[in-house]
């Protein structure tokens, strides 16, 4: 299968268009953000010339339309067949879920790209050296926000629990008295003040998937610095935020993620300091001050325990 949009560009930019129309004009899913479908429409649009679908191979073709399938229902499968929104029958859902597939074979095939073309220009080496650090870095945090975002899309925008009331509570109320952890409850009644988009909570994830993927990013980096290679890192940085146990926790209003990722933290920051100043006494003053800066903040969410 090879379909070259560049050679039916004026069709393909229609049905895509129209797909949008229809999906976030016409008949807009309640639980998808607006900002977010707008942004993902404009992405693909830009980019829709240089789509390529290659796949020659059956085993190729069968996991894309898996995946692509997968993922229709993790974005549209809640409001066709849980909640029938539109209350128009199995029949007329099953033919909408085909248009949404349509729609997000050209999301999928966008991303797909995107992470093709930032690996061409990183040449993946074994080489643990700290040359291209920052390009390789940006590529795995690029691929573990893509993972978590399947997970804020499938339980948008944000998912309540008991202990999520309190954490709510604070942005109204100024009272940063939350259970188990006021700085947490302070930390998200400030993102909320700023968010730039109404639901407020919604940012709260995101800043969930952003710092946790800039934390993983770092920490498999350091594994890459120590000879492993960089495949085997690329390869971890699909896979962990697929894992319900990591993935799952991002669209939670709880601050368990916030106390699971000052425990990765302080524990890297522990290895590195008994690695590079006890062990080889190898780390620059520099590096010394940003440890210690470290050690300060990935601590601070335990003095409310």
């Amino acid at each position: 299968m090879v379909i070259v949009v560049e050679k039916r560009f004026k069709m393909h930019l229609f049905i895509f268009s129209l797909l949008s129309l229809q999906l976030f004009v016409f008949t807009p899913f309640e639980f998808i953000s607006r900002f977010l479908a707008a942004a993902i429409c404009l992405s693909v649009l830009f980019h829709i010339r240089n789509i390529t679908f290659e796949y020659k191979q059956w085993y190729e073709i069968a996991t894309f339309l898996i995946s692509n399938a997968y993922f229709t229902m993790a974005i549209f499968g809640y409001d066709l067949f849980l909640v029938d929104s539109y209350n128009i029958g199995k029949i007329a859902n099953t033919f909408l879920y085909f248009v949404c597939f349509l729609w997000t074979s050209y999301v999928t095939q966008s991303a797909l790209d995107l992470v093709k073309l930032l690996t061409n220009r990183i040449k993946v080496s074994d080489s643990s050296s700290q040359d291209k650090y920052w390009k390789k870095w940006i590529l795995l945090f690029i691929i573990m926000c893509f993972g978590f975002l399947m997970w804020w899309i499938a339980f948008n925008p944000v998912i309540m629990m008991t202990d999520s009331v309190s954490v709510v509570d604070a942005w109204h109320s100024d009272l940063y008295n939350a259970f188990r952890s006021p700085v947490y409850a302070y930390l998200a009644a400030w993102i909320c003040r700023i968010a730039p988009t109404k639901p407020e909570l919604q940012w709260i994830t995101f800043s969930h998937i952003v710092l946790f993927a800039s934390l993983l990013a770092t920490v498999l980096m350091y594994f890459h610095m120590k000879k492993v290679r960089y495949r085997i890192i690329v390869i971890a940085s699909v896979v962990l935020p697929l894992i319900p146990s990591l993935g799952l926790f991002t669209p939670f209003i709880v601050a368990d993620l916030a106390f699971g990722m000052s425990m990765l933290w302080l524990a890297y920051v522990l290895v590195r300091i008994i690695d590079e100043i006890i062990i080889h006494d190898s780390a620059s003053k520099c590096q010394q001050l940003s440890f210690c800066v470290q050690l300060i903040l990935s601590t601070l969410n335990y003095s409310c325990l």
